[in-house]
């Protein structure tokens, strides 16, 4: 199965493209990965980060490659592999919950940024995700409308939605977890403690992650990452 993991950031999140890069392809070099600049499409849409989030899930080159799935994500999640992988958990996921060509929970008024989808999403998607697109061509979404304007999309596309949240997963660590947070109250799973191992074991993604540093809001994540590691981790 030809697969691609996605994403699209802005300036604020360039500190985090390589990490994202690298982790993807470490994890799952079989499939593909993609990450667009918002400067790509130059003033087209309205600047602010919302409207960089909200990109991601509407616009026609992240499906103008022929894959049978997609997983659209955030750029500050460091993806880990998983047995079974993203896709056969998402794909077991759609038929248990009798979902068409694509698998997230319904939380009411939104839908979470995470969002794994077939190729059918995009023809059965597309008169919705322009109606929006044209939205941010006017004015700049609002604060977390990007999972606002996901769950729009689905239902005015005519998509059953479902409430069953057992899946829902980031699919490795998300570094926004430690952004504003208490990190006192931060605890890490056995998992996440396994995969930071390895991390902190792999030159090259150090090496990476040493260059981001410079970037003083990455360097800002990665220390309270490396705090609660540091302290949670069993010795």
């Amino acid at each position: 199965m030809k697969a691609l993991i996605a994403t699209v950031y802005d300036k604020a999140y360039e500190a985090y493209e390589p990490l994202f890069r690298y982790c993807c392809q470490k994890a799952y070099p079989e499939y593909e990965c993609h990450t667009w600049n918002r400067d790509h499409w130059g003033e087209v849409f309205k600047p602010g980060p919302y409207t960089t989030a909200a990109l991601r899930f509407l616009l026609n080159e992240v499906g103008e490659i022929d894959y049978d799935a997609y997983l659209i994500t955030d750029i500050d999640i460091l993806i880990r592999r998983e047995q079974p992988d993203f896709i056969a958990q998402h794909l077991n996921h759609m038929k248990w919950n009798s979902l068409e060509c694509y698998d997230n929970c319904d939380h009411g008024d939104h839908m979470p940024g995470v969002h794994f989808v077939t190729k059918e999403w995009w023809p059965r998607t597309k008169a919705a995700r322009e109606k929006y697109l044209a939205v941010l061509w006017e004015r700049p979404a609002n604060l977390a409308e990007d999972e606002v304007i996901l769950r729009k999309v689905v239902v005015e596309s005519g998509l059953r939605t479902s409430t069953n949240a057992i899946l829902w997963a980031v699919h490795g660590l998300h570094l926004g977890r430690f952004r504003n947070q208490n990190i006192q109250a931060i605890r890490f799973q056995p998992n996440e403690f396994e995969f930071l191992d390895s991390l902190m074991a792999d030159d090259k993604f150090m090496e990476l992650a040493e260059k981001s540093k410079e970037d003083p809001g990455f360097n800002h994540v990665w220390g309270n990452v490396m705090a609660v590691y540091n302290r949670r981790k069993p010795r």
